[in-house]
């Protein structure tokens, strides 16, 4: 009874961290897109008030799109990931029917 009261912690703890990795990564992405637009806004007001400064790509825009591309590959990489595993998993219960 202890093993699988221990197992079961086990595949618990494994389930949390891959989606405490996944939050991390869809929030951390779009924290740092909504950031980056923050800092832009306030670089494009500064930008206004000097005549010379005329930026069109800033720094906190390239910042905004890569963390967005960034999360964007994530977001491909898990449905990926999970398509293969369903079909990984389909693959081998035909097997395991044509078997029995």
């Amino acid at each position: 009874m202890l093993t699988v009261v221990m197992i079961w912690l086990e595949v618990v703890f494994r389930r949390l961290s891959e989606w405490k990795g996944r939050l991390i990564a869809y929030i951390g992405g779009g924290g740092i897109s909504i950031v980056s637009s923050t800092s832009s806004v306030k670089a494009q007001v500064a930008a206004e008030h000097l005549p010379s400064a005329q930026a069109t790509l800033t720094t906190a825009n390239v910042i905004s799109i890569v963390g967005l591309i960034f999360v964007g590959f994530r977001l491909a990489f898990d449905v990926y990931v999970y398509i293969n595993s369903k079909r990984k998993e389909s693959e081998q219960n035909r097997t395991e029917q044509r078997e029995s």
